[in-house]
């Protein structure tokens, strides 16, 4: 499905405080006019009862369509969103394996997205 499809649907989304990530998630830049917000979450838990309880449509990295698969939700794979570019910063120095193994699996990449509605 084309995002273009997707812009006019109401959406679920981060608070105004998480800023460009916000946007990101909202296909900010495919549109037009500004989204229109159903409801803003701060979970992933609530981002999926929102949509399960049909108040919206929220974005999700294709990668992570199969971990938070759910039979209440569908997901569609979305077509002609603009790249994400994720940073992670640590300390010089710091060798924990919980710091290893994050910064490993931020270097994999993903290049498609999915929808849930």
């Amino acid at each position: 499905m084309p995002v273009a499809e997707l812009v006019d649907e109401p959406f679920i989304a981060l608070p105004p405080d998480a800023g460009a990530l916000r946007e990101f998630w909202l296909a900010a830049d495919h549109r037009e006019t500004p989204a229109r917000v159903a409801t803003a979450v701060e979970t992933a838990d609530e981002t999926f009862e929102a949509v399960a309880s049909g108040l919206g449509v929220a974005l999700l990295a294709a990668g992570n369509a199969d971990i938070y698969r759910r039979d209440d939700l569908v997901y569609w794979p979305v077509g002609g969103l603009s790249p994400s570019e994720l940073a992670v910063v640590w300390r010089t120095g710091d060798d924990r394996e919980a710091v290893r193994v994050f910064t490993e699996a931020c270097c994999l990449r993903t290049d498609a997205a999915a929808t849930i509605g």
